[in-house]
């Protein structure tokens, strides 16, 4: 483990979420596990592992490490790199906004993750298998969300 991590992580997450994160909200904490999942794919080098859960993509260590930070401060500053993937991801939050149902911060960090899951993970190639694959195991996002995870997902490369 790189020993900066923890520092780097708690810095992560203020970034984020725009404070301290709520150990007693689920929203925040799958915000934050989705978030570092997909920066972990984009260049921070976490070195955590992910596994596939009901609400996607969720890394048990990571849970670990929140809990441990949750009353430290320790200082970070971040790299360059640090920067240029937070804005990358910070635009994320608002891709579904104006969309009916499912237009939550929290919504499209796990329909993101998931599209990147599908994608890197699973080697899917093409834009409908990715969404057929999406529209299985979360049946609730539109193809209007899938379309705009997909678009956001390139973007990221």
């Amino acid at each position: 483990m790189d020993a900066k991590r923890p520092a780097r992580l708690k810095w992560f997450t203020r970034q984020i979420l725009g404070k301290d994160i709520d150990m007693d909200s689920f929203d925040e904490k799958l915000i934050v596990q989705k978030a570092v999942h997909i920066s972990q794919h984009i260049g921070i080098p976490w070195g955590y592992d992910f596994g596939w859960y009901v609400r996607g993509m969720y890394s048990s260590t990571l849970t670990v490490d929140l809990y441990g930070l949750w009353n430290q401060n320790p200082q970070y500053t971040p790299t360059k790199e640090d920067l240029m993937i937070l804005a990358k991801i910070k635009p994320l939050e608002n891709i579904l906004a104006g969309t009916p149902t499912h237009s939550k911060p929290k919504d499209a960090y796990e329909l993101v993750s998931t599209v990147i899951r599908a994608k890197r993970e699973r080697g899917m190639k093409t834009e409908e298998e990715i969404k057929r694959y999406v529209g299985q195991v979360k049946p609730w996002y539109t193809e209007e969300h899938m379309e705009r995870a997909l678009k956001y997902v390139e973007g990221l490369n």
